[in-house]
C-alpha cells in the first residue's frame, strides 16, 4: 500500500511540474501581448497550481486514514480467527526416513560393457577429440600460438569430454536412479563409493539391481 501511495504522489507531483510548465510557457505569449494579460495568466496558473497541491494534499490524508483503518481491520480479523487456547495432543513421531545407496562405479562399467552403440559413440567422440588435440599440438610446435593458449584450448577439449561422459554414462545413470527412488518411495539415495563409509545394518537399501534393471530397459 505504501508504495502504491508513493506511486500516487510521484505521478501527481510530475502531472503538477508538467501542468506548471505548460502553464508558464503559455504566459509568455508575443512581444506584443498586453501587460495586464500577461497578469491574468500568471494568476490563473498560481490558482490553478493551488488548487493541485490542495487536491494532492487531500489525497494524501484520505490515503493515510485508509492506511490505518486497514490496519485497524487486520488486528480485529487476527483477534477473531486466533483459535481458543487448548490442550495440545502428543503429536506424532516422524517417519523416518527411506534411504537407499546405489554402486555407481560398477553400475556404470556393467552399462557401457553391454552398451555397443555407447561404446561407439564413446569412441567417436574420443577420436575427434584427440584429434583436435594434435591439431592443437602442431599449431604450438608451428609457432602459431602461445603456449598459454595452446593450454586453454586443451582445457576446453578436457571439458568437452566430461560433458560427453556426463551425457552419455551419468545422464542415463540419473534418470534411473531418479525413477528407482520415485517408484519406491525413497527419501534419499546415495553413492555407496564417495559418501557412504558406516551404516548400521538395515538403514541403508542397496538399490544397485533395481537401477540395472532400469537401465536395460534405456538402451
Amino acid at each position: 500500500m505504501r508504495n502504491v501511495v508513493w506511486g500516487l504522489v510521484a505521478l501527481v507531483a510530475l502531472g503538477l511540474g508538467f501542468v506548471g510548465g505548460q502553464l508558464l510557457s503559455g504566459a509568455q505569449g508575443p512581444g506584443d501581448a498586453s501587460d495586464s494579460e500577461a497578469e491574468a495568466k500568471a494568476q490563473a496558473n498560481a490558482e490553478l497550481i493551488a488548487q493541485l497541491e490542495a487536491r494532492l494534499g487531500e489525497l494524501e490524508r484520505r490515503v493515510a486514514s485508509l492506511q490505518r483503518e486497514l490496519k485497524e481491520l487486520k488486528a480485529k480479523a487476527k483477534d477473531r480467527d486466533a483459535p481458543a487456547a487448548a490442550p495440545s495432543a502428543p503429536s506424532a513421531p516422524p517417519a523416518p526416513w527411506r534411504i537407499g545407496f546405489v554402486r555407481v562405479n560398477p553400475l556404470a562399467l556393467r552399462y557401457q560393457e553391454g552398451n555397443e552403440e555407447l561404446r561407439r559413440q564413446f569412441q567417436d567422440k574420443i577420436q575427434e577429440l584427440q584429434q583436435q588435440a594434435q591439431e592443437v599440438q602442431r599449431r604450438l610446435q608451428a609457432g602459431e600460438i602461445e603456449p598459454a593458449e595452446a593450454q586453454f584450448q586443451l582445457l576446453q577439449l578436457q571439458q568437452e569430454l566430461q560433458r560427453a561422459v556426463a551425457e552419455l554414462i551419468a545422464m542415463p545413470l540419473q534418470l534411473a536412479i531418479n525413477q528407482v527412488a520415485q517408484e519406491k518411495g525413497y527419501d534419499l539415495v546415495l553413492k555407496r563409493e564417495d559418501v557412504v563409509l558406516y551404516s548400521k545394518e538395515g538403514i541403508l537399501d542397496d538399490l544397485t539391481e533395481a537401477v540395472w534393471e532400469v537401465l536395460q530397459t534405456m538402451r
